[in-house]
């Protein structure tokens, strides 16, 4: 159903076009990305993961792909329209023009880094994004390989979303479908199903494409050398944020993001 995903070939290919395009990680501040699949608990981990680093006196921001707030009025704009082409399209059983969508998706995470992770790095801060280009990535990578022939697309995905892909550390949250579809149950989204999903089975649709979707983003964390986070079904968000913050403070830049009293 999903030929991209199927082929273990085509996730080495766009990771080694990632590391190719990817720009070069800040020498200040630490960026700190989460992946995983659609229910994960990315947000909430990230909210709890917030409270500890306020409580720990770290300059932090928060980088929001959905309605991050700019300095620059015009590139909250630009942002926010590139944001609505991907909400909008992606609703859709059957995504319209996929290259021009993906385009617009790589868009917005390009104005987030450049316009709001680089200069609170430059300033020094610790820059924590509950949710980054890789899964949107795969995803744009599996519409594409329904409607454009050849496997050009993968090499140009990876120049696309290269600009934006910058992280110091990329947690990847994991955790088993099945507990993920019963968090999401009633509030699945259409493109956490997949495309061509049926409405009328929600359920199966999530279950099949997340499944997918998870054993991907595993093999891009171990060729991109992410750190796996494995979340037991009865954990907490707080304690999903404890196990983050232990991979966080054993970076080495991370005690200049802390504030000196």
């Amino acid at each position: 159903m999903q030929p991209f995903l199927k082929d273990q070939a085509n996730i080495l290919r766009l990771a080694n076009a990632l590391r190719r395009t990817r720009v070069p990680p800040s020498e200040n501040g630490l960026f700190v990305v989460f992946e995983g699949i659609d229910g994960a608990g990315k947000t909430s981990a990230a909210s709890a993961l917030c409270a500890r680093l306020a409580a720990g006196s770290v300059d932090f921001v928060v980088a929001n792909k959905l309605n991050h707030s700019f300095r620059d009025p015009l590139l909250s704009e630009a942002a926010d329209y590139a944001g609505r082409i991907v909400l909008h399209c992606s609703a859709r059983s059957v995504l319209p023009v996929p290259r021009a969508v993906a385009a617009a998706d790589a868009l917005r995470f390009t104005l987030l880094y450049e316009g709001a992770v680089r200069p609170a790095l430059e300033r020094g801060q610790l820059v924590l994004a509950d949710a980054w280009s890789y899964k949107r990535i795969l995803k744009n990578a599996v519409e594409l390989s329904r409607s454009v022939d050849g496997e050009d697309y993968v090499d140009w995905l990876g120049t696309l979303f290269g600009p934006s892909v910058a992280e110091d550390v990329c947690l990847l949250f994991d955790l088993p479908v099945a507990v993920a579809a019963s968090r999401k149950t009633g509030m699945m989204t259409r493109s956490e199903l997949g495309p061509g999903a049926d409405d009328s089975a929600e359920e199966a649709g999530f279950t099949t494409y997340q499944v997918t979707l998870r054993r991907q983003l595993r093999q891009l964390a171990e060729v991109l050398n992410w750190t796996e986070i494995s979340i037991s079904p009865d954990a907490s968000p707080d304690e999903v944020a404890a196990l983050a913050l232990d991979v966080i403070t054993a970076e080495a830049r991370f005690t200049s993001c802390v504030r000196r009293h």
